[in-house]
């Protein structure tokens, strides 16, 4: 038998080998390489792993993995005192096997032999076997083969000559002969079928194929359970381990076959109760246990150290023995995992022990949460299938209850039994089980028993109390010299004395064990390898992702190469190993009793909850001193960067328990939230929700972050083994035509099947849980199976089966008696439960209803929730959005009552919206509005939602510019109170009161538009505001009043006294001047500048009434703020070849008859022409035959600073020609740049002299020397390289006009090439400084930038 400490090494070797092994194997036929699919080696080593199992118990039993001497493995064992061998090759085929696929097996040689092949080494024993197993089935020529895997035994099968020449045929065909070793091989054959046909027969009788072996795992599994008595929850993590030694004997090459018995014995290293040479079975434990078979619930108390967890844990043990899958917890109200795990539907055998849940040593301050969490597991959830046991000190329990008697204390008629030793009879079989049967022994024993009948304190010693004294004092002769109080001192343990006796060891050790504190507790262990990481290391976190963004990349048309798809789950870098001094300290708290360490998995945890208590003692004592606590936070910052879950889950617990909320603090838990593990991200979150006020702004910000990529993260989550985590990087692959993201994934099982194990009870790994609700059978999943899923530690799992929970199941959930609504659940499990009671509405009672709308209105006030279901929200109304409700399915009548929830919802998430951390889509939300409008017929709802409305524009403004459509919210009231507007009396007259500018005109907007359906009350008011009201920003007001499309007259007469908006533009402006507003309309009409074009009421009124007035604005020729905000939109207007303003262009025409106006249009024009896409030539050409041969002059000469952002917008088209005459290009702009003007100019001479060659050559027949012709091209070339090289033109338009040259000329040498992308590049540098200068520094004299009087956000 292999010993546990090689055991523990050879599993440390696999692990380190196995996360960089590469799938590569040579051929067996020749020396190429061959790339095998990980598929392919999986089925392999899991069908090896099968049959190994099939024959563990075999005598003399071996198994070989892959060797040059044979194929995948050789097994063999004794029987009857004869060795036979196995050997097996698997074959994982897509089709059925052929009999020439099967002759091809037979005839397999070894690699580069021909003297040897596969029946060659069957023949030389009797005994010997060759076992082929396959995925697929046989035809019914291979069929005479086959056989049972358990039952290998000779064939009796009879091959005729001819039978015989015909697989000899068949073996030869699938041998190639065009080299030596083939046309040897294959003589080899001939040679061997020339055998006695007895012989062969005896031979291929001895052959066995198994077929339709495609269920495997599952058969591994249940060999496990039934034949090996492993619990079922746990026989996939202990058929991984079992195929990584598989593995390793691939690598090795040596005999594993006592490295899977280790692994058996040990039950996959998860045993509830630590082997201890000194172990007691106490004479209550067969009574307790038929007590927890009964009654399904074991309540176990006593004093300290009375022994009731070792009883606890005994009974435990000995159920999971039987098949149940036990937890252990010490928390039921952080660890949730404890929790759900009672949950489950009956499929499988479980018991849950809680350790102390009132309190270690003294009571917890939510024991009455803790007590309603215990009666409703036992109240709800106990059955044949479903135990719990429970530990809890006598002293805690009677403060918990508030009793004087223990008897008292009972939960659910169930009573306490006390551990503690009541008889002198059993005290003396435990001291002697101890301290030996010598006279020394008893007589010592009798000297404590008349102590304890003499004072009547208790019986006698606790167990717990014997054991520490022998931890303490093994030699029986000094107990003999000490006194009886003496022996007692030393017996008796508090986590105080524990505290004082750590302290006298020195510092180190108190550091030490206050950090295993920090790691590990009774129920949680923590590795060494982990430990030496934490502790000993200056490696990086391995664990923790320190890029929280989540990127997407899309490939149409196959994978990528580099696939992010797929990433390697990290592993240490470092080789790891615990310091000396650490590892002495480790061994003497091992010694004392206080820690155990698992000898074969290195697994490390407290033996008893005063221990882990006293740790904690010990922490707090530090952090009161405040002395030097920064190192124990920093480890735990480490603790939660390991790749331990089990560390990092019990480090968030101390820092959340036992710290403050100091920054160091909330940084360290924050490290949490970028776990690459969804469990603990799920804790961590869920505390910095609980604690979010506290944290500063930019903790607060990566939080919400993390929240919004989540669902991102969630969507590709990785897989090791049967963990979950998240890529480090955030890098995700989506394939475009991979139907999974759309139909669902393909997964192993028929839904079929999946319910089959669901009714036997059989387990599902946490991949396969995810997977399945992942898979295109989840609208179909039993009710059971989702209750099932719900039981994992991860959300991301709990969400998925929560939402077709709540989807397909509505009319089934009883809120009464379920926890869907009782838990401070994950926000994405919460967004789970939204969505799916919005997709299936119809189904929830109005009582249930009810119970959910107030559930998800509480939800709504953590941040983590109200950000994550706002993508809900945002594509609510949304009938073909695949994010949005299935509104198909529903009737007129069930819409209705959707939209009711909608409101009340969405109400209250409104007012919670965290607006300083994301922003709304408010086109989005209007449209829902507008929708909502069509099913609301209660009117209240609308003022309700109104009011949240108007509460969400007070929060969102802090922090973003709310638009018109988040500022129609007047708009949505008066439209949906019509018929019911006393439910609004006042509301229109307060929120015209505020003091936002912007919010006002824009309620003014809407209030003007909707006056028709305004109360009469309504308008008086309206006018009487307009007209009196002593605001400073009144102006603004009445703008937007006077420039909507339809002015009332009422309005009109409020504001100017009379109705004038009929009247002539001239008339009009001078009313609008007697009223100093001309200014404050134009702007707002033309909607400039910022916000007034954000805000949504520009362009609104009637445009040939302000066309005009901007027209006749112009006329005038004053140039002052509204000629500037009307020449703007006139001349942009025209620019675009829009046709609004009438007769517009014969007033630009005019215009141009004066020489300011023409200064100022060219102003407005050049700046259009490089910040628009537009281009206007005609504009350009009146503009330029209207000025001067001065003015024109420095028209282009302003244009050349900024000549790159004009080329730029034309570049893709004829460049500059596109807005000017060529003429003027060459006249005007060429003369600002010198290098270019030269290059036109010697292109020009060239292009004539080419010219008068060709006529010449036309007109009287002279053939031009080509050498002539060629001189020229060169000359030229010569020419422009120097130039471009000594003094570069700056005008793409040189370019083209370099390249037009050359290609008259013959075509554009490799030189010129160069020469003009160069050119070309250089370009790109002076475009981003010239635009760069112009945004900053506009040499322009233009005025874009207004302050606007007397406005106020």
């Amino acid at each position: 038998m292999v010993s546990s400490k090689n055991l523990e090494s050879i599993l440390g070797l696999i692990y380190r080998k196995h996360i960089k092994t590469v799938n590569v194997r040579y051929k067996r036929e020749d020396m190429s390489v061959e790339i095998v699919g990980a598929q392919g080696f999986d089925y392999q080593y899991t069908v090896t792993l099968y049959m190994i199992l099939k024959y563990l118990e075999m005598n003399q039993f071996k198994v070989w993995i892959e060797n040059e001497s044979f194929e995948d493995a050789r097994l063999s064992y004794q029987l009857e005192d004869k060795t036979y061998c196995i050997e097996l090759q698997v074959k994982k085929k897509a089709a059925e096997i052929t009999y020439d696929e099967f002759a091809a097996w037979l005839a397999h040689f070894q690699k580069n032999k021909s003297d040897c092949f596969i029946l060659d080494r069957i023949q030389q024993s009797d005994t010997n076997y060759l076992v082929f197993v396959t995925n697929n089935r046989c035809t019914d020529d291979v069929s005479k083969f086959l056989g049972k895997e358990y039952k290998i035994r000779e064939n009796k099968v009879s091959f005729s000559t001819e039978m015989l020449k015909d697989l000899k045929l068949r073996m030869l065909k699938g041998i190639d002969n065009k080299n030596e070793l083939g046309r040897k091989r294959k003589e080899h054959i001939e040679q061997y079928f020339s055998r006695k046909k007895s012989e062969l027969n005896k031979v291929l009788g001895r052959v066995c194929v198994i077929e339709r072996k495609d269920q495997i795992e599952r058969e591994i599994c249940t060999i496990l359970k039934k034949q090996y008595q492993i619990p079922e929850m746990i026989c996939r993590d202990v058929m991984n381990q079992m195929l990584d030694i598989v593995r390793y004997g691939r690598d090795c090459g040596e005999d594993i076959v006592a490295l899977i018995r280790e692994i058996v014995k040990n039950k996959s290293f998860n045993r509830i109760l630590p082997e201890d040479k000194n172990f007691y079975k106490r004479d209550s434990i067969d009574e307790l246990k038929n007590e927890l078979l009964r009654k399904n619930v074991l309540l176990l108390t006593g004093m300290p150290f009375s022994g009731k967890t070792y009883i606890a844990k005994t009974i435990a043990q000995d159920f999971q023995d039987n098949g149940y899958y036990v937890k252990m917890t010490d928390c039921i109200l952080e660890d949730q995992e404890a929790y759900h795990f009672l949950m489950a539907p009956e499929n499988d055998l479980r018991l849950l022990l809680i350790e102390d849940p009132f309190g270690h040593i003294r009571e917890n301050k939510d024991s009455i949460e803790i007590l309603d969490k215990i009666l409703y597991l036992i109240r709800g959830r106990l059955s044949v299938n479903r135990k719990i046991i429970i530990t809890s000190r006598q002293d805690v329990l009677l403060d918990v209850f508030r009793k004087k008697q223990i008897e008292d204390c009972k939960i659910q008629d169930n009573v306490w039994i006390n551990t503690s030793i009541t008889s002198t009879e059993e005290a003396k079989k435990v001291w002697l089980r101890f301290y030996g049967e010598s006279d020394e022994s008893l007589q010592v024993f009798e000297r404590l028993n008349r102590f304890f009948d003499h004072h009547n304190e208790t019986v006698f010693l606790e167990i717990g109390e014997i054991r520490h004294l022998l931890l303490n004092v093994q030699n029986i002769n000094i107990l003999m010299d000490m006194s009886t109080d003496e022996i007692i001192k030393q017996s008796r343990i508090s986590s105080e004395e524990v505290c004082r006796k750590i302290k006298s060891y020195g510092e180190v050790h108190k550091d030490i064990f206050i950090l295993l504190g920090c790691f590990c507790n009774t129920v949680r262990s923590v590795n060494i390898k982990d430990l030496a990481y934490i502790l000993c290391s200056n490696e990086e976190a391995v664990s923790t992702r320190q890029r929280m963004e989540e990127e997407v990349t899309v490939s149409i048309g196959g994978k990528q190469k580099n696939s992010y798809m797929h990433q390697e789950f990290p592993i240490y870098a470092q080789k790891l190993e615990l310091d000396k001094d650490i590892k002495s300290i480790l061994r003497m708290l091992c010694e004392k009793g206080y820690i155990y360490k698992e000898r074969i998995t290195n697994e490390i945890y407290f033996l008893h909850p005063i221990y882990t208590y006293a740790s904690k003692l010990l922490l707090q004592e530090e952090i009161v001193a405040d002395w030097d606590i920064e190192k124990y936070i920093n480890y735990m910052r480490r603790a939660i960067g390991s790749l331990s879950p089990n560390a990092a889950f019990c480090s968030l617990c101390q820092l959340g328990q036992e710290f403050g909320t100091e920054q160091i603090v909330i940084d360290c838990i924050a490290e949490g939230s970028k776990s690459i593990f969804p469990a603990i991200r799920d804790v961590s979150i869920l505390y910095l929700d609980q604690n979010f006020d506290n944290l500063n702004e930019q903790v607060q910000k990566n939080f919400m972050k993390n929240i919004r990529n989540g669902r991102t993260a969630d969507k590709y989550m990785q897989w090791n083994g049967n963990e979950c985590w998240y890529q480090m990087d955030g890098k995700h692959y989506l394939d475009f035509f991979s139907m999974d993201d759309f139909l669902g994934k393909d997964v192993k099982f028929t839904l079929e099947e999946i319910e089959q194990r669901v009714r036997n009870r059989e387990t599902f790994s946490k991949k396969e849980i995810y997977d399945i609700l992942c898979s295109r059978l989840v609208d179909d999943l039993s009710r059971a199976f989702l209750d099932y899923a719900l039981l994992s530690d991860e959300a991301v799992i709990r969400s998925k089966a929560v939402f077709y929970l709540f989807k397909n199941y509505a009319s089934k959930l009883d809120f009464e008696k379920t926890e869907y609504l009782q838990h401070f659940e994950n926000h994405n499990v919460v967004w789970g439960m939204l969505k799916g009671m919005l997709n299936n509405i119809e189904s929830f009672s109005e009582e249930n209803i009810k119970k959910l709308i107030i559930y998800f209105q509480k939800q709504f006030e953590r941040k983590s929730v109200s950000m994550y279901v706002e993508d809900l929200f945002d594509k609510f109304g949304d009938e073909y959005d695949s994010k949005a409700i299935e509104w198909r399915k529903y009737t007129q009548t069930e819409r209705v009552k959707i939209w009711k929830i909608w409101a009340a919802l969405f109400s209250k998430w409104l007012v919670c919206f965290p607006a300083k951390f994301m922003g709304m889509h408010e086109p989005h939300m209007r449209s829902n509005m507008d929708q909502s409008l069509r099913y609301l017929n209660n009117q209240q709802e609308v003022v309700d939602i109104t009011n949240a409305w108007i509460q969400w524009i007070k929060n969102y403004s802090k922090y973003h510019n709310v638009n018109d459509y988040g500022m129609s919210v007047l708009d949505y009231l008066i439209t949906g109170t019509e018929s019911s507007a006393h439910l609004r009396k006042g509301m229109i007259k307060k929120e015209l009161r505020v003091n936002s500018t912007s919010l006002v005109t824009a309620h003014i907007s809407h209030i003007v538009d909707l006056w028709e359906i305004l109360t009469d009350e309504e308008r008086e008011d309206i006018c009487e505001y307009l007209k009196n009201e002593m605001r400073s920003d009144m102006k603004w007001m009445q703008a937007v009043a006077l420039t909507r499309k339809k002015v009332p007259q009422d309005i009109q007469i409020a504001i100017a006294g009379n109705v004038f908006l009929n009247k002539e533009p001239k008339e009009i402006i001078d009313v609008l001047n007697e009223k100093n507003i001309l200014t404050e309309c134009l702007h707002i009409f033309c909607g400039f500048p910022q916000p007034l074009w954000f805000n949504g009421y520009h362009h609104s009124g009637n445009y040939l009434l302000w066309d005009g007035v901007m027209m006749e604005v112009l006329r005038k020729h004053i140039i002052d703020e509204c000629y500037d905000i009307s020449l703007r939109e006139f001349i942009d207007t025209l620019y675009n070849n829009d046709n609004r303003f009438v007769n517009g262009y014969d007033v630009y025409k005019e215009m141009l008859s004066d020489e300011e106006n023409r200064k100022q249009i060219f102003t407005r024009l050049a700046y259009i022409s490089v910040t628009q896409n537009q281009d206007n030539k005609k504009m350009w050409d009146e503009l330029l035959q209207a000025g001067s041969e001065e003015e024109k002059k420095q028209y282009f000469s302003k244009i050349s600073d900024f000549i790159e952002l004009v080329e730029y917008k034309n570049m893709d088209y004829n460049g500059l020609l596109c807005e000017y005459e060529f003429k003027d290009i060459v006249h005007y702009i060429l003369p600002c740049f010198s290098s270019d003007e030269r290059i036109y100019k010697l292109s020009d001479e060239i292009f004539l002299m080419r010219r008068r060659m060709q006529d010449i050559e036309n007109s009287i027949h002279i053939e031009i020397e080509t050498d002539r012709t060629k001189k020229l091209k060169e000359f030229y070339e010569t020419m422009v390289e120097k130039t471009y090289k000594n003094a570069p033109p700056r005008l793409l338009f040189t370019n083209k006009l370099v390249n037009c040259t050359c290609k008259e000329m013959g075509g554009v040498s490799d030189a010129i090439e160069k020469v003009l992308k160069k050119s070309q590049n250089d370009f790109w540098d002076r475009y981003e400084h010239v635009k760069e200068t112009f945004e900053n520094n506009c040499p322009l004299e233009i005025r874009e930038e207004y302050s606007l009087e007397n406005w106020y956000d």
